[in-house]
């Protein structure tokens, strides 16, 4: 089944993907597979990525990352532009 729309997937998955390790391999595996691409390519957690912004959209955007110091993970953002249509999709 193929899906005709944009799809992100942002949060904390806990696991290190700069660490060269099964786990991370098989996350990135998977993500190719599925036609994904994982886009925060900092640490977030001291030396850690843990949180990912994960998403179809071939055009990559531009992700932020910023340290407001209320947490010990520095805040990841992303901005898309929501194309209007008088369809309404829901994927």
């Amino acid at each position: 089944m193929e899906l005709n729309c944009e799809i992100y997937l942002l949060g904390d998955f806990n696991r290190d993907l700069l660490l060269d390790n099964a786990y991370s391999k098989q996350l990135n595996s998977t993500f190719a597979r599925y036609g994904q691409q994982q886009l925060v390519k900092v640490p977030i957690r001291r030396e850690a990525l843990l949180d990912l912004i994960i998403t179809n959209r071939m055009e990559t955007d531009e992700v932020e990352v910023k340290n407001y110091g209320i947490s010990d993970h520095m805040l990841t953002m992303i901005e898309f532009e929501i194309k209007g249509s008088k369809e309404t999709r829901v994927c």
